[in-house]
């Protein structure tokens, strides 16, 4: 049943996100024909602003996750509908100081806009209706959780999918009958406030034992020993938001809010290459948090290293099509003046192969608690990517802002690796390391190879074509060649057989 839901929840995603990116890409184009580009750069800009806000939240929902696992294997209504409660009340605390906090920020706008060309009341507008779309999150979409915890997140997807199509769709037509922003963002609004009202009357019938109506106290709370986790916590939750979520803000501030619009096609590209992966790969993670707990150690090394392997798959295909796809792509949809330099796009396409490199090991790292155990490597990453985005964007632009990015991520690899390292597996340090070295080296040849062929390719869409073959050619016979002797591939193939059987048997 467990590979059953995993496999159903991926597919949702799959066809969920094929969907959405080509709405989205339809929208944007319209975006850029019909509206000034600054737009794009006050959205991005935003996003930003509420990500670092949202560090609130302390990572309520995370170790809240944990907590339901348990009572819900063991069918416990009523402990259910005491956490239930606990994160809906603590997630209304969350969003009303995310709301103080976003409206104390209003002054201070104007230190982070440079080159603004909109009056400052339009800015303030756009503003608030972004702060309110965000704030849904928090008072309306807790009941989620039932699904996550039950593998059902494919009924969410299709409620969130059904309900972007029609916004994409209205936003076109706002965009072309009105080339109105404003009614582009009530248009995300509303239909946010729609996905999860849909979504908290499908868990009523799915869950009918939900008692909206259970009171909790802080003595609840309490019992609840969440405290020590989210202390432990929040120096994560702080960190990871801050690295993730300043980029856009050292652009406005630095460089001009245009900078910023353009960015936010390279983001808008990698956001929905993201989404369709993570939601793909994401079903995963309950599995091995479940195998963790129940089979042993010595087993569970070889599907680590499994895991990991399969990691490093994805991790070269994603990089290097990014490499040879993303700018040839953009000139094609957007045109050449909203292109950014090959530099960009290096230091861009090194960052996705260090971050899906070991998207495993976070599934690994995130089974374990105990977030004290890499708070001092995070910490300096962090440190590190304001340091070296802030120095270098001056001198190299965008470019460096990226790099300060890319070699901070290699700050939080190492800290989630060394988890891992303490808390399961057994062999030593070292040999992770060593494979990784070969790795990025086998990766750094298929990148080199794959370049140079695809430069003789137009941007046209039957260039983009010839390039995406090439790449799926090269680098899985390389990978193939490289490890077809491997214990890996052998579980590999040993798994989706098992798969085969579970699907057609």
């Amino acid at each position: 049943m467990r590979i059953k839901n995993t496999l159903k929840n991926s597919l949702y995603a799959i066809l969920s996100y094929f969907l959405l990116a080509i709405l989205a890409l339809a929208v944007r184009k319209v975006f850029i024909q019909f509206l000034p580009v600054e737009y794009l750069g006050y959205e991005g800009l935003f996003g930003n602003l509420f990500a670092l806000i949202a560090i609130a939240d302390l990572g309520i929902e995370t170790v809240i996750l944990y907590r339901m696992f348990p009572a819900f294997a063991k069918k416990d209504r009523e402990e259910i509908n005491k956490i239930i409660a606990i994160y809906k009340l603590l997630y209304r605390f969350v969003g009303l100081a995310i709301f103080i906090i976003g409206i104390c920020l209003l002054p201070f706008l104007k230190f982070i806009i440079s080159e603004q060309k909109t009056s400052w009341n339009y800015i303030y507008i756009v503003y608030l209706i972004q702060l309110l779309a965000s704030l849904c999150t928090y008072f309306l979409a807790y009941k989620r959780l039932m699904f996550i915890v039950d593998q059902k997140e494919y009924i969410c997807t299709k409620a969130d999918t059904f309900c972007s199509v029609v916004m994409n769709v209205i936003r076109l037509a706002v965009i072309i009958l009105f080339n109105s922003y404003i009614l582009y963002l009530v248009t995300s609004l509303v239909t946010n406030i729609a996905s999860n009202i849909i979504i908290s009357n499908k868990i009523k019938k799915e869950y009918p034992f939900l008692n909206e109506s259970t009171k909790v106290t802080f003595k609840d709370i309490q019992s609840l020993g969440i405290k020590n986790d989210l202390k432990n916590n929040i120096v994560q939750k702080i960190c990871t938001t801050i690295y993730s979520g300043t980029d856009n803000i050292m652009v406005s501030t630095f460089l001009g809010i245009s900078k910023v619009g353009i960015l936010t096609n390279y983001y808008l590209i990698q956001s929905y290459i993201t989404k369709f992966f993570t939601k793909l790969l994401s079903p995963f993670q309950m599995s091995i948090g479940n195998y963790i707990y129940s089979e042993d150690t010595e087993s569970g090394g070889m599907f680590f290293r499994m895991f990991d392997f399969i990691s490093f798959f994805i991790a070269t295909i994603i990089s290097i099509s990014y490499m040879v796809l993303l700018n040839p792509f953009i000139e094609l949809w957007l045109g050449s003046n909203y292109l950014l330099s090959n530099g960009f796009v290096f230091f861009f396409v090194f960052n996705q192969y260090i971050t899906w490199n070991h998207q495993f090991l976070c599934y690994y790292r995130y089974s374990f608690g105990n977030y004290e155990l890499d708070r001092t490597p995070i910490f300096i990453a962090t440190i590190l990517n304001i340091v070296l985005s802030v120095s270098l964007c001056k001198s190299l632009g965008v470019t460096g802002v990226m790099l300060g990015t890319a070699v901070a991520n290699i700050g939080i690899w190492y800290g989630r690796v060394r988890v891992v390292y303490s808390e399961y597996m057994k062999e030593n340090i070292k040999h992770y390391f060593y494979r990784q070295i070969i790795r990025i080296i086998l990766w750094g040849i298929e990148l080199v190879i794959v370049y140079n062929i695809c430069n003789f390719f137009q941007a046209t869409p039957l260039g983009i074509l010839e390039r995406l073959l090439t790449i799926l050619i090269i680098v899985c016979s390389f990978n193939f060649i490289f490890y077809s002797k491997t214990k890996e591939m052998k579980l590999i193939f040993e798994y989706i057989k098992k798969i085969k059987e579970v699907t057609l048997g």
